[in-house]
């Protein structure tokens, strides 16, 4: 039975991956710190401040790293240096971690990164844009990626696999959707029937299943490989919460508003924000991911690994709601299927 060491398999991504591959048969060990709870059927590899001397031995005994451990994005940071803890968190402990991989001689090495690696400019990326990250979180992700690139050149023994992922939502999602499953759930409508600009989202069991679909499948390409990989479908912020609402009351939830006025608000809300020393929940930053097209082509890993995501956004908006609604823990709720 192959061994997969996954980082981070308390997480939010981490929890749904776990399960998929559980259910598939797979040997799974979790690294983590005491005090994190992992998924059931996880064994616990434990480690301390000193987790590389801890983890190196056990390398050598697993097929495959699955690392989504990191520093999370964080909308208010309080760190005095940012950038500093993101690429200690993002960083750092991505490429120490591809090192001991490779000398323990890992198979293959998954790594977890973002569409914020491209930076925020509004448009329709594919592998051929260069990356041009424009805050913290997004540098230390296209630093740790460049730094795979270099760790895993010049050798044929081992691969790693990249995915940048857009917007991840499911059950156990702590931001991002949260605030329109509330909206949705009291049927309060929002002004975002006139919005145009798609955006690209990938629901979090179509994350498993491209996970998996690597690990049981040989190199496509070569030793280093990057990946943007989303849901079927771009949706509008309006066409999302529409979704939203229907799952939760059958409405549509969304009203015709001009997006030049949208822009007025987050203009508005930016002069505020300077004033009151404070983010608002209105901003240019929060106007633009409603209304800018952010989209992004996942053709390369679908014609590469022959996938296709096995959930519908319809059903990972449902699966949402639905965990949202029985007020359970994610581990809970995925335990029930």
């Amino acid at each position: 039975m192959p061994t997969i060491l996954i980082t981070g398999a308390s997480g939010f991504i981490g929890l749904h991956v776990c399960h998929w591959l559980k259910k598939s048969g797979w040997r799974l060990l979790g690294l983590a710190r005491a005090e994190s709870v992992l998924p059931e059927g996880v064994e616990r590899i434990s480690v301390s401040g000193e987790w590389r001397e801890e983890v190196a031995p056990v390398l050598e005994k697993v097929d495959a790293v699955v690392h989504l451990a990191g520093r999370d994005q964080r909308m208010i940071d309080p760190a005095a240096d940012p950038l500093s803890e993101y690429r200690k968190g993002n960083r750092d402990l991505t490429l120490d971690l591809a090192r001991w991989s490779l000398r323990a001689g890992v198979k293959t090495f998954v790594f977890a990164s973002s569409v914020k690696a491209m930076g925020e400019r509004p448009g329709h990326y594919d592998l051929n844009a260069p990356p041009q990250p424009t805050d913290p979180y997004g540098v230390s992700k296209w630093e740790a990626e460049q730094g795979l690139g270099e760790i895993f050149s010049g050798q044929a023994s081992s691969r790693c696999v990249v995915f940048r992922f857009p917007m991840v939502y499911g059950p156990g999602n702590k931001s991002n959707m949260i605030p329109l499953m509330k909206a949705a759930s009291k049927g309060l409508p929002l002004p975002l029937g006139s919005v145009t600009g798609k955006r690209s989202r990938i629901y979090v069991g179509n994350i498993a299943s491209a996970v998996e679909t690597v690990l049981t499948t040989a190199s496509a390409n070569d030793f280093f490989e990057t990946y943007f990989i989303r849901d079927r479908a771009n949706l509008t912020s309006g066409e999302f919460y529409s979704m939203i609402c229907k799952a939760y009351r059958g409405n549509r939830g969304v009203y015709p508003f001009p997006p030049s006025l949208l822009k007025v608000l987050g203009r508005a809300g930016d002069c505020l924000q300077s004033i009151l020393g404070r983010d608002l929940p209105v901003n240019s930053g929060v106007i633009s991911r409603l209304a800018d097209a952010y989209t992004f082509s996942s053709e390369a890993f679908e014609k590469a690994y022959d996938w296709e995501p096995p959930f519908s956004m319809e059903e990972g908006v449902r699966d949402t709601v639905e965990w949202r609604r029985a007020g359970t823990s994610p581990a809970s709720y995925l335990s029930r299927r």
